[in-house]
């Protein structure tokens, strides 16, 4: 595990297997692709595949996390026990920008971060809103983004394009919400989690997908 400190800009591959009980974990071990516990640090632009198996917390990128994934995503066949999810088994830290594939992974929840389908894991846009520019992640069009020093010769990510949402709910001019679609527009917009949103009418959202504002971060 990770206690202090911080991973950045790695790429995890392989079979992790853990079985009983920890004395201190009524549920069962931490088991995860790249840390089975991250404590009190940081893991920032770090990708897993693979599979990972355990009777307790299971996530494909870590079991428990009590610190901070940034711009993560996973790939990994998660067999979990109680707590089990395709990113994080159990979250009590923060995961922003954060992703992982729900069909190679098995896992449609989690701890933390947002689940895409694998056509969705492979479409720039969702991590360019999600505030991936600026950072060592490039991508082809069609593939998984890839770290840049893994030299796949992909692009990297632009800033996101502007919120399609009329402004004045202000601090100084952010959000109106007026509609279901409108709304469920933030959950996939990193500009959204910190933004002042007015709400302009009574929405009924039967027949609207909606998704958690939160799965990127702090809201």
């Amino acid at each position: 595990g990770l206690s202090y400190g911080m991973i950045s800009q790695c790429r995890v591959t392989g079979t992790v297997t853990v079985f009983g009980v920890a004395d201190d974990l009524i549920d069962g071990v931490c088991v995860g692709v790249l840390a089975g516990e991250l404590g009190i640090g940081t893991v920032m632009e770090c990708h897993t595949a693979g599979s990972v198996t355990g009777t307790g917390y299971a996530g494909g990128l870590a079991g428990r996390n009590a610190g901070m994934a940034m711009n993560c995503y996973s790939t990994s066949l998660v067999n979990g026990g109680k707590r089990s999810g395709g990113l994080l088994g159990v979250n009590y830290g923060s995961a922003s920008g954060s992703f992982w594939d729900i069909e190679t992974s098995g896992k449609v929840g989690g701890g933390g971060g947002k689940g895409l389908t694998t056509l969705q894991m492979t479409n720039r846009s969702y991590y360019q809103d999600a505030g991936w520019a600026g950072s060592n992640w490039v991508m082809k069009e069609g593939e998984y983004p890839r770290l840049a020093w893994e030299g796949t010769d992909g692009t990297p990510f632009d800033e996101p394009a502007p919120l399609p949402l009329a402004g004045s709910g202000t601090e100084t001019d952010p959000y109106l919400v007026g509609t279901p679609e409108e709304l469920a527009l933030l959950s996939w917009h990193a500009a959204a989690l910190d933004a002042h949103i007015l709400l302009t009418a009574d929405l009924d959202c039967a027949g609207v997908e909606l998704w958690p504002i939160g799965d990127l971060g702090l809201f």
